[in-house]
């Protein structure tokens, strides 16, 4: 009886070689957009052109906002400087003095004897001013004023200035006082092309060359005027 072969016995013979199944082409997986290490080049060179874009945005935007600001105070500055422009041309147009002597001195403004008025220093022509107060027919030059039609109460010049106080108040001189005026503030008009003076809207206009074209034809013996406080 014979003895089972235990031993292993190998085919010689070689299986034939198995094939493993083809792998299809590995595909990355969709990347987190925080995962910038898991970025591929393109889409990185696309973050970075956005996020550029976006500065870009966000410059041009604010560049829009300065200019809109910077013109916006421009126009308000403007604005500004144009009113305060036209509040000194209206202040330098009027020759308004207030409604009292108090208020006149506060405002600057002094008696003019050749307007028999007060004014702001701007309408007052200093030097033809002066000239008038010395050619009068009184004593030196001076002019002479009453305060009453027959001219027996003289008053002094710092009289006649306080008249303005009083309502309705006249005060009388010579014809020739009058007559000089006319011719004076003629001079003062033609003067104010190189002197700049503002002449008084009362007496700045052609019913008062009318007046004193009549005042100059028939003068008479005596006048008279009030003393006052807005001449506009």
């Amino acid at each position: 009886m014979k003895t089972p072969d235990t031993s292993l016995h190998f085919n010689s013979r070689r299986r034939p070689s198995q094939r493993l199944p083809k792998m299809k082409p590995y595909k990355r997986l969709p990347s987190d957009p925080d995962d910038h290490n898991n970025t591929s080049p393109g889409a990185s060179e696309d973050s970075v052109h956005n996020v550029s874009s976006l500065r870009g945005a966000v410059r041009s935007t604010k560049g829009r906002i300065l200019c809109t600001i910077t013109l916006l105070a421009i126009m308000i500055m403007t604005g500004i400087a144009g009113a305060i422009i036209d509040h000194r041309e209206a202040v330098l147009k009027s020759c308004a003095c207030g409604s009292s002597i108090a208020e006149a001195l506060t405002l600057g403004c002094e008696y003019d004897t050749l307007a028999s008025a007060w004014l702001p220093q701007h309408c007052i022509d200093k030097e033809l001013t002066e000239e008038f107060s010395q050619s009068g027919d009184g004593p030196n030059g001076s002019w002479q004023y009453w305060a009453d039609h027959d001219h027996r109460v003289e008053l002094m010049l710092d009289e006649v200035a306080a008249l303005a106080d009083v309502p309705d108040a006249v005060v009388y001189m010579s014809a020739e006082w009058h007559v000089k005026h006319c011719l004076f503030y003629w001079r003062k008009q033609v003067r104010q092309r190189v002197t700049g003076v503002t002449i008084e809207p009362r007496f700045d206009t052609e019913a008062h060359i009318k007046h004193c074209g009549l005042t100059i034809q028939r003068p008479g013996t005596k006048s008279k005027a009030g003393v006052v406080l807005n001449s506009d």
